[in-house]
Parts: C-alpha cells; sequence; structure tokens
C-alpha cells in the first residue's frame, strides 16, 4: 500500500510504503517509489528483522540503500537519460550526509557505479 504524506523523506515499513506528497506528479515521483519499492520488497514478513539490522549495521544499511538508490537511479534514467549520472551524484551525496558515518561521497559514488 502506498501512501502519499507531507513528510521529508521517503520510507517504507511493510506493508505501508510513504511516499513524499510534493513528488506525487513530478519527474521524482517513480524514481522514490522505485527506490521504496526496493526496500518494500526486501523487508516482506521479516520487516522487524530488517529494520533491526537497518539501525544497527552500517554495512546492512550501506548494501539496502546501495540497491535501493540503484533501482532509484535506473528508474529516474528512463526519464531523463542525459541527466542519470548528474542524478546518481546526487544520490551518492544523499547518502553521504543522510546516514551519517554510513560512508563518505566517494564510497557512495564508486558503490553507486558498480
Amino acid at each position: 500500500m502506498t501512501i502519499y504524506l507531507d513528510v521529508e523523506r521517503g520510507f517504507s515499513f511493510w506493508p505501508i510504503m510513504i511516499i513524499p506528497k510534493k513528488h506525487r506528479g513530478t519527474v521524482l515521483e517513480t524514481p522514490q517509489i522505485a527506490h521504496e519499492s526496493d526496500h518494500y520488497n526486501r523487508q516482506g514478513w521479516l520487516v522487524l528483522w530488517w529494520i533491526f539490522r537497518y539501525f544497527t549495521s552500517k554495512k546492512f544499511r550501506m548494501q539496502e540503500e546501495t540497491r535501493a538508490y540503484k533501482a532509484q537511479i535506473a528508474e529516474y534514467a528512463k526519464i531523463l537519460p542525459g541527466r542519470a549520472d548528474e542524478y546518481r551524484v546526487l544520490k551518492a551525496n544523499s547518502m553521504a550526509t543522510l546516514y551519517r558515518g554510513m560512508c563518505t561521497f566517494d564510497e557512495a559514488l564508486a558503490a553507486l557505479k558498480e
């Protein structure tokens, strides 16, 4: 179930996926859904285990965010293919700043290019 709310960032807690209302109907909606769908599908019935691992293991969180951001970037590239590299840089910056201590910008960018 997808719900649009006045939140800054999307998140998933299976069986609910929250998407920022500000993205609805914009070029960012489908990529954001792709990102949260990746988390949503990985959580499944093991959502509590997934959440626990996400908040207690930097390595697990990095793996999960890398997967989700790659899905987001791929979806964005379908909409604006000429701007996918620029979007990848923005998402690497997000990984380096939003998840304090998880990775550096260079590590995030390298992971998203793999």
